[in-house]
């Protein structure tokens, strides 16, 4: 199983490699110089070079460069960072840019962010000036923090979530970072905590502030400030959440994000990449309010892959999950159909289906017979079971007949 970093071990490596890079002196101008030589005089590779001219420098250099390719190394290897997207030209010709949310580390201040969860929740970060206590995710941590914070502590917690929502945005008066504690009217929810809240760019933005002590002195409140001076967001041109984002079948999600001109009347393009697609193709489409916000309807029908695009610029994809269509009808007090919605996916093809009754002692699902689907026909399959009268009943579609097109589908329940 691939190993992958917990946020406190991601926090051990970054005051790991801070201390490294420290320590490691910049290359002189006459060593890059003889680096660049190598390079233009052979053609081999720039590694090749370095190796050159670390044997040529001596023992120093060759020490340098082998603790900064270490750190390197151990940087890409624990995947660390600040969550910041990748900027790639997706199909079509539409660019999407980097994104990333956060505090930039200060002295004597801790940083922790979420990877960018855009279209599943909202992406969160935290800087405290002491120890952050271990946990399974960020809210984790947040808590274990929280109960652990003494007389000095600070703790600053900020969530960032997509702009477009009409009625979330007024909550959110648009504002330029940094942020300033000042003439932010903050809300005060208890006496240590502090809440603000903003739109900036393209999301909103809460920050929730909290002291340790309930009487905060001035100084306290100036190393909140400058923490808070610290919060940074690399905004998307276009972005895009999808709510929900699991569907039962023949229902619609909402779409709805932003722009980064703010202003109204701008043409947003809605592009669908369905289950076995390779292609985005048009889909649907919206215009902008006051402020660049926008929303749509959508019934995908299938597991889907959305996209976002406006004046050239593509939003982080988005996927759609729709489960398989299924229904169960009574026929006769031991006989019953099912009907398997098909969709329009020719990957969808389910061999069976399971019928269940429900153990009314443990209210669990057990098995009472697998159905062999009749796919070829129309109207349904129809089948015989046996059950006790006043059994509550259900069919499921497997996730293995229904993938990859489709979620696991389930009936509602009959009584028989």
């Amino acid at each position: 199983m691939r190993w992958r970093p917990s946020g406190l071990d991601e926090r051990r490596t970054e005051h790991l490699l801070a201390r490294l890079w420290r320590e490691i002196p910049a290359p002189s101008e006459d060593e890059l110089d003889a680096i660049a030589r190598l390079a233009r005089a052979e053609s081999t590779p720039v590694e090749s070079a370095l190796a050159r001219t670390m044997r040529a420098n001596g023992r120093r250099l060759r020490l340098r460069w082998a603790v900064a390719a270490a750190a390197c190394a151990l940087l890409l290897g624990s995947g660390l960072g600040f969550g910041l997207g990748s900027s790639v030209t997706p199909s079509g010709g539409a660019d999407t840019g980097p994104a990333g949310f956060g505090f930039i580390p200060a002295r004597g201040w801790t940083v922790m962010q979420s990877r960018n969860p855009l279209g599943s929740g909202a992406a969160g970060a935290i800087a405290t000036n002491i120890p952050l206590q271990p946990g399974e995710d960020l809210e984790g941590t947040l808590d274990a923090s929280l109960l652990s914070l003494p007389p000095h502590g600070i703790l600053l917690y900020a969530t960032f979530s997509a702009r477009g929502d009409p009625s979330e945005d007024p909550e959110f008066k648009p504002r330029a970072l940094p942020l300033r504690i000042a003439g932010t009217e903050p809300e005060r929810f208890n006496s240590g905590e502090r809440l603000f809240q903003a739109g900036v760019g393209g999301y909103n933005v809460r920050v929730h502030i909290y002291y340790g002590a309930e009487q905060v002195s001035a100084r306290m409140r100036q190393a909140a400030q400058r923490q808070l001076s610290g919060l940074f967001i690399a905004s998307e041109r276009v972005t895009m959440v999808a709510r929900p984002s699991t569907l039962p079948a023949f229902q619609h999600t909402t779409l709805f994000g932003s722009v980064d001109s703010r202003k109204a009347g701008e043409q947003v393009t809605i592009q669908a990449k369905d289950c076995g697609s390779p292609d985005f193709r048009v889909v649907a489409g919206s215009t902008t309010r006051d402020g660049g916000g926008w929303s749509t309807e959508y019934d995908p029908g299938l597991n889907t892959t959305l996209r976002a695009v406006w004046d050239g610029n593509a939003s982080a994809a988005v996927t759609i999950r729709v489960r398989a269509g299924v229904y169960l009808r009574r026929l006769a007090p031991n006989a019953f159909r099912i009907v398997v919605w098909r969709g329009r996916s020719s990957l969808f093809s389910p061999r069976y289906a399971l019928f269940q009754r429900q153990d009314r002692r443990l209210g669990t699902w057990m098995p009472v017979k697998q159905v062999a689907l009749d796919r070829a026909s129309v109207v349904g399959t129809d089948f015989k079971a046996s059950v006790p009268k006043g059994s509550l009943v259900r069919v499921v579609v497997p996730s293995t007949q229904a993938r990859p097109c489709y979620l696991a589908g389930v009936t509602s329940t009959l009584r028989t």
